[in-house]
């Protein structure tokens, strides 16, 4: 079937599904609703021959869009004791209309039915309750924090939030952009069109309002396309709030003296003596909410400008709220929660809740990116030289561009031929490639020159070779620069001639610009191109490092270097969603230097490590100042954000003694190829050492020192299990410096299916899960259980045990007595279904998620291998290990963890 005609099926099944899940008929996606509304497809479209391979076809483009699921969102509260309900029990009174209109405009434009649900019901309503009612008679300051991921989808949270708090009565929204114009200038086009749904500077109907046009209902934005606020008489004669049902909205860069404008304007005309507020709500939404807000100034002297008068425009009005909205909250989490002075209140720390938002299983993120399966998707720089340092001058005027580079630019120009071919006659998608490779704009406006004219002379060598035969054609050096791309990173999606033949067609149209730009005709507005698609090379520096949406991004070319996690963090804008269309992923190329990737892999370690640290705090009802911030910071030369957003805090070492612990790997790899990996070193291994019956289990001892640390240096140990402190190079080193000859070695037996290891009659322990992300499993859920209290007992006595058994509290750090061997424990883990029953928490398409998963891997006969390590008692010496975090000095973040510490002034 063409993908016009499947793209048609798909659209009309969604409309179906969406109306099902509306009126009551079905709950969730399963294959029981497929086959109901492929029945019903069958007798509208009953001139096409739905044969089984159409059938296989339709039903892999509509399980890879509902099988896509969000975890909920982790909450963590200032207030734990009160119910935060007042929006669930308003809700049903509410006079709903701006989020049921961008509800329908975020499904027309692909979003399913089950993530719209997790947006609407769980993340926005609960984001609802955290903020202050605004029909309450109360006066109230509340202050939170929105953690998502780079290009997670932020911008739809954060205009789907600014419509139920319109809808729930909030009269006046701030939104607070970048501090770029082309970034501002691109949040007021997603903005009307989500919201206003009206172009205010060209007065005409866009996006929302496209489909439910009210006169009476539009915002009056202060802001347009063209204009910032300026404070002139023309935008302020309409900003009375009193008496006005009609909301007000400001879409406003993080600029000092814009910010100021807006204060005295809104106090000037809403403000009448004696009264000092305004008796009215106030939403302020903050993108990019660690960039310029921040007050980076020191302690005894004022706030910085940006952050003054955002405090101070928060302090006009009797109900406000601030919520930041970033994907790298390091430097928000720093602020000094106790901060205060006499005039402008409470710093911006968000002291009332941070929330994190859990990105749906279709997203591409860093741990996507730089795992092992997706390694073909990064491609090292490794051709740099010193006519382009990395610290180069704002003077550099070159006149090459680094062969890597340009094979960069080649890969685009075949990306775009394979998405030709691929997408047929529905070739309109927007494609991107992303240069950022200096901050300075003199030279990137070089850099724009040497690309353009890079560009328009392949372009016009494949215009001239097209009809030529290959023996001809291929002898242009362009021409070749093409194949060789082609050769080496597509040559599986189609021929080389009928790339070819696509080619010209393909790369015609493409745009070099640079952001931000000089010229408002050559200015980068993907709106412009909607019904064709725009095809372009962007280069810039900061402004591509700071929020703004690249569409279609498919290549990006990184040759920069920083120095703290923030920063690089928001360079991955590649990142995003990966549903569609077909081969996306798999065409997706991005260039950088091989101590940047590091970075990346040192950066994901630690946001996976925070996230889990943030889960843990959670359980344990602690508030947003105990959080106040530790992450890990190993790497002696990437820092977690600038020096001035760190002012308070200090540089802590966080030590433990792995003497007497015993560890665990309760977060495995959800790939088969890692589990199938674990499962054959694990099954060679007892095999070699002969492991003999030790009642339901198996156990061997002695096994050398040497066999067990070659099996823990080939196993595949998750990132995430650093919160269990197992982290296997650590672990490593320590047994080779400590002195061990010996180990015992046991494998738990459980009351599971028979094992297939050979011989060995083990049954498998049954546990429950859940799932992280798309690469992560967390076996016993939020206990992450892995083995009983007593698995370290293997190789003692009868008389050793039945000692330790009459002490209290016995657990399996109470077995590791001096003088014992250190101790390998192996779980082979049957995973266990969930269901929907008995209150269960999960939302029911991550339920169906887990059992397919488990389906799968039973059919497939896999076994996840769980690892356990414990390492006997010692009085005579210590086998420290440590971490280096930084600390809020204020939080106090090591009384949580009883353990040893060290603190050392930074």
């Amino acid at each position: 079937m063409d993908r016009e005609k499947l793209l048609t099926i798909r659209n009309y099944f969604r409309s179906h599904y969406d109306m099902g899940i509306q009126f009551g008929k079905f709950t969730s996606y399963t294959d029981e609703v497929f086959n109901m509304i492929i029945t019903d497809i069958k007798q509208t479209f009953c001139e096409m021959d739905f044969n089984q391979d159409v059938l296989l076809e339709i039903k892999h483009l509509v399980d890879s869009e509902f099988q896509i699921f969000q975890p909920d969102g982790d909450a963590l509260l200032n207030d734990y004791e009160h119910e935060h309900d007042w929006y669930a029990k308003a809700k049903d009174e509410i006079d709903h209309f701006y989020w049921p209109r961008y509800r329908s405009h975020l499904f027309q434009n692909g979003w399913t039915t089950n993530i719209l649900s997790k947006l609407g019901t769980d993340t926005l309503d609960r984001l609802m309750n955290f903020l202050g009612d605004p029909n309450s008679p109360d006066v109230f300051s509340r202050k939170g924090l929105v953690m998502g991921d780079v290009q997670s989808g932020k911008t739809s949270n954060y205009i789907g939030l600014i419509c139920k708090a319109v809808d729930a009565g909030y009269k006046v929204i701030i939104l607070l952009t970048g501090t770029i114009e082309s970034l501002r200038r691109q949040t007021q086009i997603r903005v009307e069109e989500g919201f206003i749904g009206y172009d205010v500077e060209n007065r005409e109907w866009v996006g929302v309002g496209l489909q439910n046009r009210n006169d009476s209902m539009i915002p009056k934005s202060a802001t347009s396309r063209v204009n910032d606020f300026t404070g002139t008489a023309g935008e302020t004669t309409f900003l009375h709030f009193n008496n006005e049902k009609t909301p007000f909205i400001f879409i406003t860069k993080k600029n000092s003296n814009t910010l100021k404008k807006i204060r005295d304007t809104i106090s000037n005309i809403n403000i009448v003596p004696p009264a000092k507020t305004i008796n009215t709500s106030l939403l302020i939404v903050d993108d990019e909410a660690d960039n310029a807000s921040i007050n980076t100034n020191q302690i005894d002297y004022d706030p910085t400008v940006i952050n003054q008068e955002i405090r101070k425009i928060l302090n006009l009005f009797t109900k406000s709220n601030y919520v930041g909205f970033t994907a790298t909250p390091f430097a928000n989490v720093f602020i000094d929660p106790a901060s205060e002075t006499e005039m402008l209140k409470e710093d911006l720390f968000p002291k009332d809740f941070i929330f994190s938002l859990n990105p749906p299983n279709n997203y591409m993120g860093p741990q996507k990116i730089f795992s092992e399966r997706t390694t073909n998707t990064l491609q090292i720089i490794d051709d740099y030289n010193d006519s382009f340092p990395l610290k180069h001058k704002k003077s550099w005027s070159g006149d090459t561009l680094f062969e890597s580079l340009v094979e960069a630019i080649y890969t685009f120009m075949i990306v775009n031929s394979i998405r030709d071919i691929n997408e047929g006659s529905e070739k309109n998608s927007h494609r991107s490639m992303m240069i950022n490779v200096s901050r300075f704009i003199k030279v990137q406006e070089r850099l724009e020159v040497l690309i353009g004219n890079k560009v328009e002379n392949i372009t016009n060598a494949v215009r001239q070779s097209h009809m030529l035969p290959k023996n001809e054609y291929i002898k242009n050096p362009y021409i070749k620069g093409l194949f060789d791309a082609y050769e080496k990173h597509y040559s599986a999606h189609h021929d080389w001639e009928t790339v070819f033949a696509h080619l010209y067609s393909a790369i015609n149209g493409i745009q070099v610009f640079k952001i931000p730009f000089k010229d408002k005709k050559k200015q980068l507005d993907y709106e412009k191109h909607i019904d064709t698609g725009l095809r372009a090379i962007i280069i810039g520096g900061l402004a591509l490092s700071r929020g703004i949406t690249l569409e279609g991004l498919t290549i990006s070319y990184l040759y920069r270097n920083t120095s703290t996690f923030d920063v690089l963090m928001q360079m991955g804008r590649w990142f995003g969603y990966r549903n569609k269309p077909k081969d996306y992923s798999t065409l997706c190329k991005v260039w950088m230097l091989e101590q940047t990737k590091d970075f990346f892999l040192e950066i994901t370690s630690s946001i996976i490590e925070l996230k889990n640290d943030f889960k843990e705090l959670i359980a344990s009802k602690k508030t947003p100042q105990e959080f106040g911030i530790r992450v890990r910071n190993e790497s002696d030369k990437l820092g977690i954000t600038s020096r001035n957003k760190m002012r308070t805090t200090k540089k802590f070492v966080y030590t433990y003694d792995l003497y007497g612990q015993v560890l665990e790997t309760p977060f495995l790899s959800s790939r088969t190829s890692d589990i199938r990996s674990n499962y054959d070193l694990v099954n060679n291994f007892i095999t070699d050492i002969e492991m003999q019956r030790y009642g339901d289990s198996l156990f061997k001892s002695p096994v050398s020192m040497n066999v067990v640390v070659k099996l823990l240096s080939d196993l595949n140990i998750h990132e995430a299990n650093r919160i269990t402190y197992f982290q296997k190079e650590q672990i490593i080193d320590f047994i080779e410096n400590a002195g061990f000859s010996k180990f015992d070695v046991v494998i738990i037996s459980g009351k599971g299916p028979q094992s297939d290891f050979n011989n060995s009659n083990v049954r498998l322990i049954e546990r429950s899960f859940d799932i992280l992300d798309e690469n992560t499993l967390r076996i016993g859920g939020v206990h992450r259980r892995l083995g009983g209290s007593e698995d370290t007992r293997f190789g003692l006595s009868k008389q050793q045990i039945i000692r330790i058994r009459g002490h209290k509290n016995v657990s399996n750090s109470t077995y590791m007595i001096e003088d014992r061997n250190p101790i390998l424990i192996l779980y082979p883990l049957s995973l266990k279904k969930t269901s929907s029953i008995n209150d269960n928490p999960l939302p029911q398409v991550e339920i169906q998620h887990i059992n397919r998963l488990v389906d799968e891997y039973n059919a497939e006969k896999i076994t996840p291998i769980g690892i356990g390590i414990g390492f006997p008692k010692n009085r005579a010496k210590s086998g420290i290990t440590e971490k280096v975090f930084y600390i809020n000095d204020r939080t106090k973040w090591w009384n949580l963890m009883n353990r040893k510490d060290n603190e050392e002034d930074e």
